[in-house]
This record gives structure tokens, C-alpha cells and sequence, in this order.
């Protein structure tokens, strides 16, 4: 917010500026996940969905952090699904860039909503303990 208020100055639309642009980022990390797992139709129909959800529609109006959270916490979710799924070891720089800036953003509450969803992907995906810690393990 302070970017948005140092371009256009300690107005509404300053204040709610980053609110809506990372509402936007959102959904287009949504569409590119989507697209690139699924097929760009999926993507299209999740970011759809995602945009007009109700509560993104309400927070992305609002001078609030949460938008910018939820935006950090699902790119770095989405680029910890592709390093993961074979991709290069920025892709998890990257990701843990993302979710450093969402602990940032909202402290530990960030942490927690990236370790726990990983953790019970983990556990149903893995067959063995070998298989688990490989998984752990490609995360870097």
C-alpha cells in the first residue's frame, strides 16, 4: 500500500490500488496453474470462478492485506505443485520467495496454511516412507 500511495497518492483509490491488483494477480496464477496441469479451458473456468467468487469480489475492493496474502499463498502453493511435478529448482526459489513475503503479510498464519495442506498431500500421495521422503526431499 505504500507503493500505491506514494504513485497516487493517500487516496481511496491508493489505499484499495493493491488490494485489487493482487486480487488480479490471483487469478491470473489460477488461469497459468490451471492451464498448465489441467488443459487452458480448466484455467480459464477456475479463473472464472476464482474472480467471481463473492469474498474475492469483496476483498479486492477493500484497503485490506488479505488479498495480498491470499495471492503469495496460492502462487507459492501452485510453484510447490510444479517443483514437485519435475520443475526446475527456481520454480522452488521462487515458491519459497512467495511464501516468505505470505509470512510476512500475515506472520505465521501463512506458514501453518502452506505446511499443513502439504503435509496431508504427502501423507495420501506417498506408498512408502521412502516414497515420502522423496517428496520432502524435491522441495529442497
Amino acid at each position: 500500500q505504500i507503493i500505491s500511495y506514494s504513485i497516487f497518492g493517500i487516496t481511496e483509490f491508493g489505499a484499495r490500488f493493491s488490494s485489487a491488483f493482487f486480487a488480479t494477480a490471483a487469478t491470473i496464477a489460477t488461469y497459468l496453474f490451471a492451464g498448465r496441469v489441467i488443459n487452458n479451458k480448466t484455467g480459464l473456468l477456475s479463473a472464472l470462478i476464482l474472480c467471481t467468487s463473492p469474498m474475492v469480489v469483496g476483498l479486492g475492493r477493500l484497503a485490506l492485506v488479505d488479498m495480498t496474502f491470499c495471492a503469495l499463498l496460492s502462487s507459492a502453493m501452485y510453484l510447490m505443485y510444479l517443483r514437485l511435478a519435475g520443475a526446475k529448482r527456481a520454480v522452488g526459489a521462487l515458491a519459497y520467495c512467495f511464501l516468505g513475503l505470505a509470512v510476512l503479510t500475515k506472520g505465521p498464519l501463512g506458514l501453518i496454511l502452506a505446511v499443513v495442506p502439504m503435509t496431508v498431500f504427502f501423507l495420501l500421495t506417498s506408498k512408502t516412507l521412502l516414497d515420502l521422503t522423496n517428496k520432502v526431499r524435491s522441495l529442497d
